[in-house]
């Protein structure tokens, strides 16, 4: 009984910014205002959390249960206009119950060129979904207790 009530607690802390409807509420902070291919990636990888069943778009960072960050390079002047290179980062946030403590689920770096930035903030979103899959079967199993 004790380990029932300690993996529901797990996803409950794992989901915690869900709203009474279950979805669950995501920020993106994006760093990439001298990166014009990044700033259209972030575009619509917002966008795609706009029209996600599962996940909300908020720009408050406190009301949030996931966070995406996009931390953009400054493009070479070749680069301008045509490619952004990355990095990102995927976090549960207030993930423990007793206190604030944030779990980040996968980072890398990401290239994207200008004719394609719709399908990498796709594909960005997609991988974001896995790794959050991922972790609440490791709940479920009990291979993850961050307690």
């Amino acid at each position: 009984m004790r380990a029932i009530v300690t993996v529901v607690s797990l996803l409950i802390s794992a989901t915690s910014a869900l709203g009474q409807d279950g979805v669950a509420n995501i920020n993106v902070y994006s760093q990439c205002d001298n990166d014009s291919v990044g700033r259209q990636v972030s575009y619509y990888l917002k966008e795609t959390i706009r029209k996600s069943s599962r996940y909300r778009l908020v720009e408050e960072y406190s009301k949030a249960g996931y966070q995406i960050s996009l931390v953009c390079a400054d493009p070479d002047a070749n680069d301008v206009g045509v490619r952004t290179i990355f990095s990102y980062s995927f976090v549960v946030l207030n993930f423990r119950p007793k206190g604030f403590y944030d779990y980040q689920l996968n980072h890398g770096i990401y290239r994207c060129g200008s004719g394609k930035v719709e399908s990498c903030a796709k594909g960005l979103m997609a991988s974001f979904d896995d790794e959050v899959s991922k972790m609440k079967k490791r709940i479920i199993a009990g291979d993850f207790d961050p307690f």
